[in-house]
């Protein structure tokens, strides 16, 4: 296991840290010395943070915003310091980080802190989906186009290989997905001038590059991309899109050298009207996790209570599952206990692992698992909370919990809060201002 985290000092530049985990065959954790990365270029924002990826043998990439010498195709020109994208790799096979690497310069600070996801193979090929600029064509005056774009560069290799995708701006909605044999896949939903919106997608490898993008649906105003998935080549992407008076679900699948298939797996029971705001988009990927598991077959969750054959006040929630391109999508109820959105309160956090398991954390420190091939909960939400207590404070733990589950149903949480000393059972813990601590808890 491996985390990335920040600490901060008031005044001073934040600092980049990962730490090594490794739990024994009796489920105890050991966690390395931190190791100091790089510096990132804000003080006053916990937003600015570090992204980290890593492949199923141990290869790990890890990116944050950081200041270094400008470039002479830079925004700013030398000697000017320029905010960039760094990166540092660790290597399995030699247990060694590379060096900090500058990737590229943004001159919105904001918004460059917003989209940087890295991603990594067994093979040691790197991805990393971002912000990049252009001079704006005509300009005389320094001004600059948002682009989205993936850097990708092959095991070995010392230059980066970019594909840049000028049909959508910053503001619209993108993710990017690589699995762990090099092959990406990138999709977005961006509303155009006639005010539909386009929900697209490409594919791409580190031989052939990316594909042109392709329109998979551009029919109404309310469309809203919620995810995509890639696993071994095979590709699916989801979305929202408003059909008449309802928000219809839409998963289109795809494996390497076949065209997609789309296919409509029912309402996704939400108001058309908030399709394109921020929350909306958060909720979709939320409460539709999508998964692509090790044998081909896609899990489409539905965790908002109703489905295809139930009506808007149904309690009970759904996992379409569909087995290959070939196959037929199939509708299984979910067992009791699965947190449908409707059914618990508080935050939480979902995760999956490759055989399409959902592991659930909940706000209140608890956890629970389902099982996708026997369509069972194999540990519920009863026991004891995670750290002991009735649950975590949300003020001070925030939404920033990040979990973890393999095939082997290992799992492993890290929760960002303010305590300097953690809670127990007959204690409130110490809070400290800008402290934002590792909690590890592991099985």
């Amino acid at each position: 296991m491996l985390y990335a985290t920040r600490s901060n000092t008031q005044g001073m530049a934040s600092s980049v840290y990962v730490i090594r985990g490794k739990v024994n065959a009796d489920g105890v954790a050991t966690w390395s010395t931190p190791l100091l990365l790089g510096e990132s270029t804000s003080s006053h924002s916990r937003f600015i943070v570090g992204s980290i990826a890593g492949s199923p043998n141990g290869n790990v990439i890890v990116t944050w915003l950081g200041k270094n010498n400008c470039l002479s195709d830079s925004y700013e020109k030398p000697p000017a310091l320029c905010t960039f994208l760094m990166f540092s790799r660790y290597e399995n096979t030699t247990g060694t980080w590379s060096a900090p690497e500058p990737l590229t310069d943004f001159p919105d600070l904001l918004g460059f802190s917003q989209v940087h996801e890295p991603a990594i193979d067994d093979a040691g090929n790197i991805a990393i989906h971002h912000l990049y600029w252009e001079p704006k064509e005509g300009s005389d005056k320094g001004e600059i186009v948002e682009r989205r774009a993936i850097s990708y560069r092959p095991a070995g290799h010392t230059q980066w290989q970019r594909h840049i995708f000028k049909n959508i701006n910053v503001a619209d909605r993108s993710v990017f997905s690589m699995d762990n044999s090099g092959n990406m896949i990138w999709a977005s939903s961006a509303k155009q001038k006639t005010g539909r919106v386009n929900v697209m997608v490409s594919r791409g490898t580190f031989d052939g590059g990316f594909e042109d993008v392709r329109i998979m649906d551009s029919r109404q105003s309310g469309g809203s991309l919620s995810a995509a998935h890639i696993n071994k080549g095979y590709a699916a992407v989801q979305w929202v899109q408003t059909i008449g008076s309802s928000d219809i679900r839409f998963v289109a699948v795809a494996d390497v050298g076949n065209d997609w298939q789309v296919n409509d797996i029912g309402r996704a029971w939400f108001d058309g009207s908030a399709n394109n705001t921020a929350g909306f988009i958060a909720n979709t990927a939320k409460v539709f996790p999508l998964v692509v598991g090790d044998g081909g077959r896609v899990y489409a969750y539905n965790l908002m209570p109703g489905g295809e054959f139930a009506d808007a006040n149904s309690d009970k929630c759904y996992v379409y599952v569909k087995d290959g391109v070939g196959g037929q999508w199939s509708q299984q109820e979910l067992p009791k206990g699965v947190p449908c959105l409707g059914k618990w309160s508080g935050f939480f956090v979902n995760t999956f692992n490759r055989n399409g398991d959902l592991l659930t954390i909940s706000g209140e420190g608890r956890w629970s698992v389902y099982s996708a091939a026997t369509n069972k909960i194999i540990r519920s939400f009863s026991g004891p909370s995670l750290n002991g207590r009735n649950g975590f404070d949300p003020v001070q733990v925030l939404p920033r919990m990040v979990a973890a589950y393999n095939n082997n149903g290992e799992a492993a949480l890290v929760v960002s809060s303010a305590y300097e000393q953690l809670p127990t059972e007959t204690s409130g813990g110490i809070l400290r201002n800008g402290y934002y601590n590792l909690w590890g808890f592991i099985r």
